[in-house]
C-alpha cells in the first residue's frame, strides 16, 4: 500500500518494529496479527514513500479512518520545535472528540483479539462486523478477439447490521494471464445496506478459457476473505472444407485431372492440421503450396503441421491419374487438433453415372411454352420432346416413351413410335394422360430419375357426346380395316338420319339455333370408319327448352359380327352419363341412347335397340 504524497517529504528514519499483537498508529492503524515481530520501514521519501515487509515477515493489516471530507492528515514539515508543538496540538485535538465520545456513549472497547481493531463511520465507533455479498458469482468475461480487453463489474454489498471495511482486492489468475482490478481506492468502508461497484479488466492473450478468482479481504465477521470465481470464455478455431466431396466424373485412361480444395479457418484462433491422408486408391494424390515460393508441389507428410489462420485459407489440389478406365473411390482424411473429429472428403473418378431424362411437351398449333403439365381439350395433338436429356459423363443414345395412364377406351398411339426422341400423341378421348421418358447412355445405363408429362383433356363445349366401340372378331382393331359405327345427335322435333336436325356423318355441321351463326351449331369432329372410334359430337350454346336425342347406328360390320358400344356424355366439361358395352349384333341395328333437355345437366336414359334401322320418330 502506497501513502499519498505530502507537500514536504519525510526525513529518513530508521525502521520501526511492532511487537506481537501490538499496534502502532501512524496515520493508519497497523496491527501485527502474527506471533513474530513485524518490521515496517519507509523505503523512500517524498511522493514515492511506501511501506514494505521483509520476505517471510508476518502479515500487516491496515485501515484508514475516512470521514465525509476525506482522510484527515496532520500538517507535517521539518522536525523543528515549532513543528513538534504543532504535531502535539494536532494529535491532542484529534483524540479529544474520540475521548469525549467514548466517555459519553460508554461503548465497549474493541476485543484485543479481533482482526479488525476499529472501523470509523461518521466519527462514531462500531464493533467489528458487517456481512459482504459479491454479485454476480461467478463473474464471466465474454471474450470476442485476442488482444481486445474485456471489462466487467462486480457489485459489493454490505447486508449486515454494522459497518464493513474492505481492505484488499486481489485478482488471482494463472501464470501469463492478465486480470486486474481497476482504480480501487483501498481500503474503503460500506455502511449497512450500502453497495459499491468494482471494475475489472481481462486481457486475453491465449485461446483457452481461463479460471481465476477475486479474493476480497474485509471485516466480514463470518468470512474475512471471500473468493469470487472469475471465468473467461475461450476462443476457438473452426475448420471449413470446400468442397465437401470431389467427383472427377468420367476421366478415362491416361488422363491427369485435378480439383481445388480449400481449407478455411472460420474461428479466431490458429487451426493446426496434423494429418492429410488419402485412403482407398493410389491414383489420387495431393499437391500443396511450397512455404517459400507458394507454388504447388507434391505433398509430403514432412509438410505437417499446416497452421491456418483466419482469412488465410490453405489451397490444395487433389490430383487423379490412372492408366485404366475403371471406377475408383477414395477418402481424404483431414485431421485438425482443434476439431473434435477428422473430416472425411469422399473422392471418386470414372464412376459410371446414369443419364438424366428431361421431358417436356406442348400442344401442336399453339404458342404455349413447353411444360410438364398441360391442360387442353380432346382431339388435340401433343408434341413430346426428350432432346434436353443428358448424361453427366457420356452420351444419351436411346429414348423410350410410355403411355402409363389414359382414359378408358383410348386407343391413340405414339407416332412414329415410342423410341423417337420427340413423338406426337393424339388425345382421342377426354380424360387424363400420363407419359414417361427413360433414356440410355452408351454404357448401357438407364436414367433413374422420373421424367413425366401429365395431360388433362377436358371438353370446353356445353355438350360433348363421345362414342367408342370394340369388335371382338376383328383380328386387328388397330389397322385400317374395321367396323363402322356412327354417332347421331338429333334436335327434336326432327327425324333420324335426315338433315338438317340430325347431326351425323352426312350432316356434320348443320345450322342450328341462330341462322348463319356457327357458334351455336353442333359438329361431328371425327367420323371413324375402321373400328374402335372415337366419334365426338360437340354443341355449344344449346337452345333453352329444346330436347336433344342421342343415337348410334351400326353402319357396317364388315362381316366381323357384333360390336360392343360405349356412349359417354359430358356437360360443362364433366362426365354426366355413360352406358358401356351395349351390344349391336349386326349391320343396320340402331340404338336409341337417351335425351338431354337444356339447360338440365341430366341425361335421361332411353336405351332401346331397334334391330331394323332408324325408328320413324324419336
Amino acid at each position: 500500500m502506497t501513502l499519498e504524497p505530502e507537500k514536504k517529504p519525510y526525513a529518513h528514519k530508521p525502521a520501526s518494529t511492532i511487537a506481537p499483537r501490538a499496534e502502532r498508529n501512524i496515520l493508519t492503524a497497523r496491527r501485527n496479527l502474527e506471533a513474530a515481530p513485524l518490521t515496517v520501514a519507509r523505503t523512500a521519501s517524498g511522493p514515492d514513500r511506501s511501506m514494505h515487509t521483509p520476505p517471510g515477515s508476518p502479515t500487516v493489516r491496515m485501515a484508514t479512518a475516512r470521514f465525509p471530507s476525506g482522510p484527515l492528515r496532520p500538517p507535517l514539515g521539518p522536525l523543528g520545535l515549532g513543528n513538534v508543538l504543532r504535531l502535539t496540538t494536532f494529535f491532542f485535538l484529534l483524540a479529544l472528540p474520540f475521548y469525549w465520545g467514548c466517555q459519553d456513549t460508554q461503548q465497549p472497547q474493541p476485543d484485543a483479539g479481533a482482526d479488525l481493531e476499529y472501523d470509523l463511520f461518521d466519527g462514531s465507533w462500531n464493533p467489528p462486523g458487517g456481512q459482504l455479498v459479491a454479485q454476480p458469482d461467478p463473474l464471466v468475461f465474454e471474450v470476442e478477439r485476442l488482444g481486445y480487453e474485456v471489462y466487467r463489474s462486480l457489485t459489493l454489498s454490505n447486508i449486515g447490521e454494522h459497518g464493513l471495511v474492505v481492505f484488499d482486492l486481489e485478482a488471482v489468475a494463472p501464470v501469463g494471464q492478465l486480470l486486474e482490478v481497476l482504480d480501487a481506492d483501498l481500503p474503503f468502508g460500506l455502511h449497512p445496506g450500502e453497495t459499491t461497484q468494482v471494475d475489472l479488466v481481462f486481457h486475453p492473450i491465449s485461446c483457452a478459457p481461463v479460471q481465476a478468482a477475486l479474493r476480497i479481504a474485509s471485516s466480514d465477521e463470518v468470512e474475512s476473505v471471500k473468493q469470487v470465481s472469475l471465468l473467461t470464455t475461450g476462443l476457438h478455431a473452426e475448420m471449413s472444407v470446400d468442397p465437401e466431396s470431389i467427383a472427377f466424373g468420367r476421366v478415362g485412361a491416361n488422363q491427369r485431372v485435378s480439383r481445388s480444395l480449400r481449407i478455411e479457418n472460420l474461428g479466431l484462433c490458429p487451426l493446426h492440421i496434423d494429418r492429410l491422408q488419402i485412403e482407398g486408391s493410389d491414383h489420387f494424390s495431393l499437391r500443396v503450396p511450397d512455404p517459400v515460393t507458394g507454388i504447388l508441389r507434391p505433398f509430403s507428410p514432412d509438410d505437417l503441421p499446416f497452421v491456418v489462420v483466419a482469412e488465410e485459407p490453405l489451397e490444395l489440389d487433389v490430383v487423379y491419374y490412372t492408366p485404366q478406365d475403371i471406377p475408383e473411390t477414395a477418402v481424404l482424411t483431414i485431421d485438425a487438433r482443434e476439431e473434435p473429429e477428422p473430416w472425411e472428403i469422399p473422392l471418386s473418378a470414372n464412376i459410371r453415372v446414369p443419364p438424366v431424362a428431361v421431358a417436356q411437351a406442348w400442344v401442336l398449333g399453339r404458342d404455349d411454352p413447353p411444360a410438364r403439365e398441360i391442360l387442353t381439350i380432346p382431339l388435340e395433338t401433343i408434341q413430346l420432346d426428350g432432346s434436353r436429356s443428358y448424361d453427366p459423363d457420356r452420351e444419351v443414345v436411346a429414348y423410350r416413351w410410355l403411355v402409363l395412364e389414359r382414359p378408358q377406351d383410348s386407343t391413340a398411339a405414339l407416332e412414329p413410335n415410342e423410341l423417337a426422341v420427340d413423338p406426337i400423341f393424339f388425345l382421342d378421348l377426354a380424360g387424363d394422360y400420363l407419359f414417361t421418358l427413360t433414356v440410355y447412355d452408351d454404357d448401357g445405363l438407364a436414367s433413374t430419375n422420373t421424367a413425366e408429362i401429365r395431360v388433362t383433356a377436358v371438353p370446353d363445349q356445353d355438350i360433348h357426346v363421345q362414342l367408342v366401340w370394340n369388335t371382338p372378331d376383328d383380328p386387328d382393331q388397330y389397322d385400317r380395316h374395321g367396323t363402322d359405327v356412327d354417332l347421331h345427335l338429333l334436335r327434336i322435333p326432327g327425324s333420324w338420319d335426315t338433315p338438317p336436325w340430325d347431326c351425323h356423318w352426312k350432316n356434320m355441321e348443320p345450322d342450328w339455333g341462330q341462322a348463319n351463326n356457327p357458334e351455336d351449331d353442333p359438329s361431328l369432329d371425327i367420323d371413324d370408319v375402321d373400328g374402335l372410334g372415337p366419334e365426338n359430337i360437340n354443341l355449344d350454346r344449346p337452345e333453352s327448352g329444346v330436347t336433344y336425342a342421342i343415337g348410334v347406328y351400326y353402319y357396317s360390320d364388315r362381316e366381323m359380327g357384333a360390336s360392343f358400344v360405349t356412349v359417354r356424355v359430358y356437360i360443362d366439361g364433366v362426365q354426366r352419363f355413360e352406358i358401356a358395352d351395349r351390344e349391336l349384333t349386326r349391320t343396320g341395328v340402331f340404338w336409341d341412347v337417351g335425351r338431354i333437355t337444356w339447360p338440365s345437366i341430366r341425361v335421361d336414359t332411353v336405351d332401346e335397340i331397334h334391330p331394323f334401322g332408324f325408328p320413324t320418330s324419336p
